[in-house]
């Protein structure tokens, strides 16, 4: 009986451990096919274009200036989970904006300093998008600095000393309707300094690493006591200099590019059993940190839009970095049933859409080879497939 349950209990185990198929692994058995016959098709052309994207409910709150000038600034509201009252009539003798660092790519020699500013307009996490104009929405006076002398090392807090007068009247506005209205912070790179990107934690990221408003204060009694809070809302913006121009994506930015395949050639009673999308990477132009998984999204194209993200999840493959046999950066992906479905017709053939894996939280970018390059390099589907 011992060994009969310790067999049963090995079974289970093999079971359980079985790898999943891959998407498209199992569409059509290869049972009564005369022959399998392979081809490769190349793109038949590609675009680049920018999606505007809402950035908030990330894990990593971006901030920086590239050496191209594209920018990304980053925005906090604090909320207080308890009122303002205990300040009332109280000396604020410091007031301090803390950050937690959790990304960084391509961060220059310290020390690398953000502005702290006041944001003067309405703003919300769920209706700020990443190409939402800046420019009037945030003040031209910095109310604080981020510095760090160690290239803001993954995991350190910095600290900026915020104006107390600007906190003050933060707080006379909860108590008088008839004070502006305080709208939160935008943290940015000094005008013209390049920093890289660095990201921060979130209110969505753990409740250890918060961003953190102190507020230490003298009471009108003479005691002195501190207010912490670490609840509220943040997200970021990005501007672009100029549209990219070569076939690439770009995590942070909202870069995605679209690429065409043409299969109307072929019969549309095909069976696909296997097809394998490979990008190969310009590794002299692409930007990695190596702290996010290095893996691309290709999703089915939709026609009129390019809001890919709300797509059904049936219709999309990840590919992951690798090289190939003459040690070119390639990305694979298996779209056995992408192309599936354009063969017969259950989506229409509007091509790929492609962006990075982790676009919200990095500002990686990949730039690939496209539809003109080098015929060893140039976007291909490798296809096994059989006529019914």
């Amino acid at each position: 009986m011992k060994n009969f349950f310790a067999g049963f209990f090995l079974l289970l185990i093999i079971g359980c451990a079985e790898k999943p198929k891959m998407i498209g692994g199992n569409l059509v058995g290869t049972e009564n096919i005369s022959s399998l016959d392979t081809v490769t098709i190349f793109a038949a052309g590609n675009s680049t274009f920018t999606s505007t994207l809402n950035m908030g409910y990330a894990t990593s709150n971006l901030a920086g200036r590239t050496a191209n000038n594209e920018e990304i600034i980053s925005f906090y509201n604090f909320i207080p989970v308890h009122a303002f009252d205990s300040l009332v009539g109280a000396t604020l003798d410091t007031t301090e904006i803390r950050l937690t660092v959790n990304y960084r790519l391509h961060v220059t020699a310290p020390p690398v300093e953000f502005d702290v500013r006041e944001i003067t307009s309405s703003w919300t996490q769920s209706a700020l998008n990443k190409d939402s104009s800046a420019s009037k929405a945030i003040g031209s006076i910095s109310i604080g600095t981020f510095s760090a002398t160690d290239s803001m090392n993954l995991g350190s807090t910095i600290k900026a000393k915020i104006d107390t007068a600007v906190i003050r009247r933060w707080i006379e506005s909860y108590r008088d309707t008839s004070t502006a209205d305080f709208y939160g912070f935008a943290v940015q790179p000094k005008t013209g300094v390049v920093t890289g990107v660095v990201g921060f934690s979130t209110f969505s990221d753990y409740s250890g690493y918060y961003p953190t408003l102190v507020i230490k204060y003298t009471t009108r009694f003479g005691t002195r006591d501190s207010m912490i809070v670490s609840s509220g809302e943040d997200t970021y913006i990005a501007r672009l200099t100029t549209p990219p121009a070569t076939f690439q994506v770009y995590g942070g930015f909202g870069v995605r590019s679209k690429l065409l395949f043409n299969v109307n050639a072929f019969d549309k009673a095909l069976m696909i059993h296997g097809a394998t999308l490979t990008l190969t990477a310009d590794s002299t132009s692409t930007l990695k940190s190596g702290l996010v998984p290095d893996s691309l999204v290709v999703f089915l194209g939709i026609k009129g839009t390019t809001d890919v993200d709300s797509f059904s999840t049936s219709n999309f493959a990840y590919g992951s970095h690798s090289t190939d046999s003459s040690g070119n950066n390639i990305y694979q992906f298996d779209v056995s049933r992408l192309v599936q479905s354009w063969i017969t017709n259950i989506n229409v053939n509007e091509g790929f859409v492609l962006r990075w894996a982790s676009e919200f939280n990095s500002a990686e970018r990949v730039v690939l080879y496209d539809s003109n390059a080098d015929v060893t390099k140039r976007p291909k589907i490798k296809l096994l497939y059989s006529h019914r």
